[in-house]
């Protein structure tokens, strides 16, 4: 392909469609607020993954009995030194990593999401609100938690010759998970992939 043949695309506010429109064919969740932290826009997957309609939550702070966000020991993270969006906005710099946070669902109970947080900046480079998009980690937690059962059958077991057994190492995973960092794949129907990060 030559590279001299293609055409620089055009500015994003020049193109035939809304930023909204883009923003309701992802799969993650994104609200956007205001500085008082005031919910100006959410969008459908966030309406999705919550279980809260748009036509609920506008207007509303987000730690109005809605998100209400807690750390992994149950923490509530509303307060402006915990809130990462908060924090986003007073800073003028958005996360670096995702991090793991619990979410309230409309009908009770907490979700785990992984969240990204940043600043939005007007044309003078001055914050005027923020954004998080937030993600789902419902699965990746059963996930965990069924390999934890598996760790714990298998420390269970006395070792044998058996190979299909293979002890590269042992530690608890459920125990530090909800740093800075965790993810689970699942290989097949009984092998999963772990990476935990927790930075000190």
């Amino acid at each position: 392909m030559d590279d001299r043949n293609i055409q620089p695309y055009p500015p994003l506010h020049t193109l035939p469609y809304t930023a909204d429109q883009i923003l309701a064919g992802i799969s993650h969740g994104v609200y956007v607020t205001d500085l008082a932290r005031r919910i100006v826009y959410w969008n459908e997957a966030a309406e999705k993954i919550t279980g809260w309609r748009a036509s609920e939550v506008l207007g509303r702070s987000c730690k109005d009995n809605i998100l209400r966000h807690t750390d992994k020991e149950g923490k509530e993270l509303c307060g402006k030194e915990s809130c990462p969006l908060y924090r986003a906005m007073i800073t003028g710099a958005g996360s670096t990593s995702p991090s793991l946070v619990f979410a309230q669902k409309k009908e009770g109970g907490r979700l785990p999401v992984q969240v990204s947080v940043s600043p939005i900046c007007n044309e003078q480079g001055t914050v005027i609100g923020g954004v998080e998009v937030f993600q789902d980690l419902s699965h990746r937690m059963r996930d965990l938690e069924r390999a934890r059962q598996i760790q714990a059958l298998s420390m269970a077991m006395p070792a044998n010759d058996d190979p299909r057994l293979r002890w590269a190492f042992h530690y608890a995973p459920h125990d530090i998970v909800g740093g800075d960092y965790s993810t689970v794949e699942r290989l097949d129907q009984n092998r999963y992939a772990f990476l935990l990060a927790d930075v000190m």
